[in-house]
């Protein structure tokens, strides 16, 4: 007869648990020494009063986070519903001592609730309902479920790294701290996703996902992987190499040497007065070092422990062993693997701006519950990689030989992969059509790429929009090949007229298609090596060349490293059938390329071909040739305009041949070098010729004149005297001149009429950005002035042959008259603004080209000013005078004397300047003075302080601040133009600011005492508690932003910030108290994450940093205080108790290897 399993005494084992030495930390009953216990509970609620609760996870921590016997709870997952149940999870915490924790587990195994147990220790009951969780419905139960498992040693998480997942171990949850852990181990892991009945939950693979993914999130363990197994468990964990803070007290050097190690132990960290410590270092895995050492450690100084391998050493794992008292034997006490850090090999991307490109997939998504998601998906930025090498490189030969054999064989043996599957439709945010999106989005954002080729028969338009236009890395190529002489079923899924067309003259409607949705996308396509390729019967017809969807993806040697089969085309992906992908196995990839370069792309069938739809690679090399063609042909109506300026009709009627030779004849025109010489007799009469042009055009009427201005302006691009020649003609046409340039101006959109691809991609793209400037307010317009009026930005804009002679008429209009040229300016922009939704494509870029080639003259003009310290009076005042403010704000700027020899300008050089200011707003010309002073900040930046030069300069310009400054501004205002004065760091220069600007306004009754507080606070507090915001997010991927200052800017701001807080009212300082002991709370609270140090060092230093400014702040609050005595008794009293919470801070704080930036600032609070 079988016996049944005795059933385990889980008190007693926890008793033997309890007198492990290794655990003394967590069981022990010194009240002096608490713990924490945090209890996850998985909430099952059914009806209002029908819930119980589940352990997720549980562990004991040697670390103080309250009041010792008080509970703590958290709603840390908010409910998630799957009918009939709603799930939460909660967060408890109890401080006490090990003991009193252990005897609480104790009362839970034998059943009772929690709220019962701490009534029989007499101890504090967590909130109701939370008191009723029990570890299970009967002691029994309980004992079936759960084990004591004996202690046991977590390795750090560097030394599984290159174990396969499946089979790596728990590690110690600090980096690079090992440890050890006892735990009461749940064995029926899966019931708690289990009904009463045994039954699994509703929706429990979503249920178990996002519980596994929360305790990830809480605990830092890598729960979805190998911390799985501590799921339902209720740990005890010792760091016995760590302090308090978490801070490890074994340091492990290879700084000194490639094949050196040195091992320091802090005095009074090991248990016993001897070690015996094993290094073992590896070159490329292969053990190169394996020594032990016995070594006697000091109470009271630091013994460092060397070793030295013959060669360089790449890895190095430490192990150290204490012998117990009365042992022979040895036992493991500390184990770290950590890399050296000799040789970085990095990715780095130059990434441009950030491009906001709506989706037609995503649009009818756009206000559904993944409303933030799809925002985020369709902003992307196009990045260029590039490898970097950062460190040694003598690597030795034989590390070298290995890594490429290894890589050898690698392609010849590769691992397996796995592809993707994409539901039907919009399933949720993991599957269907957005899942797919991300995944194309992730194969264009490869920075190992130097090619991506896709194999699509029936590619169309939405591949352009949704693929390739998105690509973010623009170092790979990207080549499609498609064949659009078929009809396609995926194309009648985008739209209706996909029929195409057999005739082999008529052009297939795909590829129109295609080639319009490239034309409309080559702002974004110009900056990528893309190519459409074509695959086509010679013969015509629509039978299918290929049928197959691949896409392959080469490395940077050339080599193809990956390829995907889809079982869809991409335009109909997901929409009506579900898109499989399938990875192509590497033995098999070779295959595959070989028949696309043998069949497809290089076709051997001489019955088919490959044709180019578009190409930016053939753009390139059209573009990149000569802008200026010389040919006659390139004038338009030359006949016309040649018979105008030599006053000969008969030239109107000649072909461009007899023409060319006619021009010979009069000493115009090379028909050898097809180029405009000037002969020597010619140049002579040439000043009477432009006469008579001139005469002719102020005679003509207003059609005629616009093609002979056109002609004209062709004409003088080929050229070199083209500015002496238009100087002339603007000398003999004056006033009448002007007003007919100024009906052409506004004429000239109608008669462009290019289409969008008859231009140079990149000034498509200056169209848009410059449009863009002009239709900005004056604040944002004056902030990007100096962007403009860089002489780099300008040389960066293409030149463009096809404006009709815009440029020239621009140039013209700012020596006749300049309110003429603003004028047109003001109504083109109108033209845009009130008619942008009649206006079809190529009427609105007519527009916008018009307007962007103008404007492109005006800034080069006011570069010519600012470059030769040159004064267009006329014109730079009419911009001053326009109803644009962009205009207005673009003019006023660059009077700024931003050279060398115009900041030493003389006080009338500086007041002639500000007067000229006059004509703004006050409120315009206090802003422009304080973008003067932003770039004024700049230049001593760069000179790392002041020179004479600047500082008088900028003196000048804060006391024309003054002078000017209105009294209505409002408190946001102040605030922005104070923190403009700062330069591009936040919170700079806030001495000079306040003593020469802010604090002679409050003398002058023109500000308040209080709005000068305001201003300093909001940007240091408003800065803090951005930087808290990351550190108590648990998204890992939040933006670094916040204050993070330099230590010289961060302390010169905080000092001025105490100076100002002991002036301000009483209600003003009681408010700001207020809210920096509530943000010091808050920083206090983050740094006593457990293991965030570990989990997110980033989000743990801006919590850090909070902590030390706002320490240093208050201490020098109240050192200001015992000099001027202006804070009352209470606020000092405030100010000295929340002092002391920092001391425990300071201790968390502390980092040995600190950036030097942070060491300072640390060591600047510990001496307040």
């Amino acid at each position: 007869m079988s016996q049944s399993p005795s059933i385990p005494n889980l008190s007693q084992d926890l008793d033997t648990l309890s007198c492990d030495a290794r655990l003394t930390e967590v069981f022990s009953g010194n009240s002096n020494e608490p713990c924490t216990l945090y209890l996850w509970l998985l909430e099952r609620k059914q009806g209002k009063n029908d819930r119980d609760y589940q352990l997720l996870f549980s562990w004991v921590l040697p670390r103080l986070t309250g009041a010792v016997g008080q509970w703590g709870s958290f709603n840390s997952l908010s409910k998630w519903k799957s009918a009939p149940y709603e799930f939460r999870i909660h967060r408890l915490t109890f401080l006490h001592s090990g003991s009193a924790i252990t005897d609480l587990v104790k009362r839970l195994c034998q059943g009772v609730t929690l709220g019962d147990a701490c009534n029989q220790m007499d101890l504090p009951q967590p909130n109701a309902p939370l008191d009723q969780f029990c570890l299970g419905v009967s002691p029994n139960q309980i004992a079936q479920s759960f084990r004591v498992r004996p202690v046991i040693f977590l390795e750090t998480s560097f030394s599984t790294l290159p174990i396969f997942d499946q089979l790596k171990p728990p590690t110690s949850p600090i980096d690079g701290i090992s440890a050890f852990m006892g735990s009461l181990y749940r064995c029926d892991k899966l019931n708690l996703f289990c009904q009463a009945n045994g039954e699994p939950l509703p929706q429990v693979d979503e249920l178990a996902r996002l519980c596994l993914n929360h305790l990830r999130d809480e605990t830092g363990l890598d729960f979805r992987n190998a911390d799985n197994q501590r799921l339902g468990n209720l740990e005890w964990l010792c760091f016995p190499a760590a302090n308090q803070h978490e801070q490890s007290q074994i340091s492990i050097d290879t700084d000194d040497a490639p094949n050196q190690v040195t091992v320091r132990i802090t005095p009074g960290v090991l248990p016993t007065s001897s070690a015996l410590i094993r290094c073992r270092g590896k070159n490329g895995g292969v053990i190169v070092l394996d020594q032990c050492q016995l070594v006697q450690v000091a109470d009271s100084a630091e013994v460092p422990v060397s070793f030295e391998a013959k060669e360089h050493i790449s890895s190095v794992t430490v192990t150290i062993w204490i012998q117990a008292p009365n042992s022979t034997s040895w036992e493991l006490w500390y184990e770290h693997t950590s890399p050296t850090r000799w040789q970085v090999n990095l990715s780095l991307g130059l990434a441009g701006p950030q491009i906001d490109l709506p989706s037609d997939w995503l649009e009818k998504y756009a206000n559904s519950r993944f409303r933030d998601q799809v925002e985020q998906s369709q902003k992307f930025n196009q990045v260029n990689y590039e490898q970097v090498r950062i460190g040694k490189t003598d690597t030795e030969p034989w590390i070298v030989a290995a890594k490429q054999i290894r890589e050898f064989a690698r392609k010849l043996f590769p691992f397996s992969s796995n592809g993707a599957f994409f539901p039907r439709g919009w399933a949720n945010d993991e599957t269907g059509r957005f899942s797919f999106f991300k995944w194309l989005q992730q194969l264009t954002n490869d920075p190992t790429a130097s090619k991506v080729l896709l194999i699509d028969p029936y590619f169309d338009s939405a591949g352009i929009h949704e693929l390739i236009a998105r690509a973010s890395a623009v170092q790979a190529e990207y080549v499609v090949l498609t064949t659009t002489q078929i009809k396609s079923d995926d194309d009648a899924l985008e739209t209706e007229d996909s029929l195409q067309v057999s005739d082999q003259s008529s052009e297939p409607q795909r590829a129109i298609r295609l080639k319009t949705a490239c034309n409309q996308l080559q702002v974004l396509l110009k900056n990528l090596k893309f190519r459409l390729l074509d695959v086509r019967s010679t013969e015509g017809g629509k039978n299918q060349i290929f049928h197959d969807r691949y896409i392959l993806v080469f490395g940077q040697n050339g080599d193809v490293k990956a390829g995907y089969h889809l079982s869809n085309s991409i335009q109909g992906a997901t929409k009506a059938y579900p898109l499989l992908i399938t990875t192509i196995p590497a033995d098999v990839l070779p295959l595959v390329e070989t028949y696309i370069a043998t069949e497809l792309l290089q076709p051997s069938n001489p019955r088919r071909e490959v044709q180019t739809i578009f190409s930016t690679i053939a753009e390139q090399a059209e573009f990149s040739m000569s802008q200026h063609p010389t040919e006659i042909a390139a004038i338009p109506d030359a006949n016309q305009f040649f018979a105008a300026l030599l006053q000969d009709a008969n030239l109107a009627y000649l072909t461009l041949s007899d023409l060319g030779e006619r021009l010979q004849e009069r000493g115009l025109y090379n028909t050898t070098t097809q180029e405009f010489e000037l002969h020597e007799t010619t140049a002579n009469r040439v000043e009477a010729m432009l006469e008579q042009l001139t005469q002719t055009l102020l005679c003509a009427d207003m059609d005629t004149c616009t093609r002979l201005w056109a002609g004209l302006a062709a004409w003088l691009d080929r050229t070199s005297e083209h500015e002496a020649y238009l100087a002339k003609i603007t000398l003999v046409g004056g006033a009448a001149l002007a007003a007919k340039l100024h009906t052409f101006v506004l004429q000239v959109p109608h008669a462009l009429n290019l289409p969008v691809q008859s231009y140079h991609p990149n000034a498509q793209a200056d169209a848009l950005q410059l449009i863009d400037f002009v239709k900005r307010d004056f604040v944002s317009a004056v902030r990007d002035a100096d962007r403009l009026l860089q002489i780099t930005s300008a040389q960066m804009w293409q030149m463009c042959l096809n404006d009709r002679g815009l440029r020239y008429a621009a140039q013209a209009l700012m020596t006749l008259d300049s309110a003429k040229l603003i004028d047109a300016v003001e109504t083109l922009n109108q033209f845009l603004v009130d008619d942008r939704s009649t206006l079809d494509s190529l009427q609105f870029w007519s527009l916008a080209y018009s307007l962007s080639f103008i404007i492109q003259q005006l800034v080069w003009q006011l570069i010519i000013n600012r470059f030769h310290n040159q004064q267009n009076d006329n014109l730079t005042q009419k911009m001053i005078e326009s109803n644009l403010p962009s205009i207005r704000a673009l003019a006023a700027y660059s009077l700024f004397p931003s050279n060398a020899n115009q900041a030493d300008q003389s006080p009338l050089d500086l007041q002639k300047i500000f007067t000229r200011l006059t004509q703004l707003s006050a409120i315009e010309r206090i802003h422009v003075l304080a973008e003067w002073g932003f770039h004024l900040r700049i230049k001593a930046n760069i000179n790392r302080g002041e020179t004479e030069a600047v500082r008088e300069l900028r003196l000048a310009v804060f006391n024309e601040m003054r002078r000017n400054f209105p009294q209505e501004l409002s408190l946001e205002e102040v605030s922005s133009i104070s923190r403009r004065l700062s330069g591009p760091s936040e919170g700079a220069w806030a001495r000079t600011t306040t003593n020469n600007l802010l604090q002679p306004l409050v003398t002058e009754n023109k500000l308040s005492q209080d709005c000068v507080t305001e201003v300093w606070f909001l940007v240091l507090l408003n800065g803090l508690n951005n930087s808290l915001i990351i550190a108590t997010k648990q998204d890992e991927a939040s933006p670094s932003l916040g204050f993070n200052p330099d230590f010289t800017t961060g302390l010169e701001l905080i000092q001025v910030c105490a100076e100002v807080f002991a002036r301000a009212s009483p209600e003003r300082r009681t408010k700001w108290l207020a809210e920096t002991l509530k943000l010091s709370q808050a920083a206090r609270r983050s740094l006593k994450q457990p293991f965030l140090r570990s989990r997110h060092y980033e989000k743990w230093d801006a919590a850090r940093t909070c902590a030390l400014w706002l320490q240093s702040l208050m201490q020098l609050v109240a050192q200001t205080n015992k000099s001027n005595n202006q804070l009352t008794d209470e606020e000092f009293e405030v100010l000295q108790q929340a002092a002391t919470h920092f001391d425990e801070t300071l201790a968390i704080t502390r980092e040995a290897d600190s950036l030097p930036d942070r060491k300072l600032l640390w060591e600047f609070t510990a001496k307040l």
